[in-house]
């Protein structure tokens, strides 16, 4: 039987079972991205751990060879971070963090950065109401301060 129209409504051209059929098209979710959490597995979380192994690994070398050369220890730990870094974005949550960084840096992008002369002018204004406060604040504690000694029968004044 399908859709009935009330009497005295217009119908759409091609009926309404044709407007119907736009409207689904029109606004259904078929061809919208849908995103899928993905769940770190127990390899990934391996992974996280190895990272942590490698930095202490790194760091227990640093005090272990005490007697070396203080360039060739640190060179070891910043070689051992680089390798947890390494093993360490190979995993879910590296590779969402990297992800998230890439976002971060094409967001940075589209930022309108003040220019020299906008943050000269800026920065003065800042340091003179900063001036007029401070000016302000200790005019008003030399007043409170005398108007107290003068309550009181204490004080400097």
């Amino acid at each position: 039987m399908g859709v009935r129209v009330p009497p005295g409504v217009p119908t759409p051209p091609g009926g309404i079972e044709h407007a119907a059929d736009i409207f689904d098209k029109k606004f259904s979710t078929q061809g919208m991205e849908t995103k899928v959490e993905e769940a770190p597995t127990i390899v990934d979380t391996a992974k996280l751990a190895l990272a942590i192994v490698v930095v202490l690994a790194g760091l227990a070398g640093y005090y272990y060879f005490a007697d070396s050369s203080a360039l060739l220890r640190t060179l070891g730990v910043i070689v051992a971070v680089a390798a947890a870094g390494a093993v360490a974005f190979t995993s879910l949550q590296g590779r969402t963090l990297w992800k998230f960084i890439q976002g971060a840096r094409v967001e940075l992008n589209k930022v309108v950065w003040p220019t020299r002369e906008e943050t000269i002018q800026t920065t003065l204004v800042v340091l003179v109401v900063a001036l007029i406060g401070g000016v302000f604040f200790f005019l008003l504690d030399m007043f409170l301060a005398w108007l107290t000694s003068r309550l009181t029968g204490q004080g400097v004044f």
